[in-house]
């Protein structure tokens, strides 16, 4: 089953709902609503990517189109190693990102791919073929997207509602959740 516009409108509706509104006073909601807006960035990034690998960009102007398709790799990348070095080690005392890190590994085999099929036809190694790039888009895409969607519920500070209490990451104690709490 492929991933369809419907799908990535219920889910870009889903981190819209969660980064709207002022920035919150609370660390971890102001993580979850800082994490909805880089997500929903990537996720626009993602499908505008995707749009214009099915028009004429692709072999027309594939210098602009190939470096926008492997900037939006970079960025993921980077946004992948901050939640790896940065986000996780400080908020797990908070939360378990078992799920994320899951999801993580299960990204890094279709990137890799559309990353190298990138590569290759920037090189000049490959032509550009509209199959494949609609392949790898649907081996990346559902994953992505569920990611994006389902980290941000582990970073739910209602998670334990009264005084911001979280049950620590890997079975740990619970923390109270505010920027003293670091």
């Amino acid at each position: 089953m492929s991933y369809t516009q419907a799908d990535f409108d219920r889910d870009l509706a889903k981190l819209r709902e969660l980064s709207a509104g002022d920035k919150p006073d609370d660390l971890c909601a102001f993580m979850q609503w800082e994490m909805a807006w880089t997500h929903r960035a990537l996720a626009i990034f993602l499908n505008q990517v995707y749009k214009a690998s099915k028009t004429s960009a692709p072999t027309e102007d594939a210098e602009n189109f190939l470096g926008y398709a492997q900037q939006w790799v970079r960025f993921l990348e980077l946004h992948l190693k901050v939640e790896i070095e940065v986000i996780v080690p400080v908020l797990s005392k908070f939360t378990s990102f078992e799920k994320s890190h899951s999801e993580q590994a299960q990204i890094a085999g279709p990137l890799a791919a559309f990353s190298a099929y990138l590569a290759a036809v920037s090189s000049g190694a490959e032509g550009w073929s509209a199959a494949k790039a609609e392949e790898r888009a649907q081996a990346l895409f559902p994953i992505v997207m569920q990611h994006f969607v389902e980290q941000l519920d582990e970073l739910d500070p209602r998670g334990a509602q009264e005084g911001r209490r979280y049950a620590g990451g890997a079975g740990g104690p619970e923390r109270e959740c505010r920027r003293e709490g670091l």
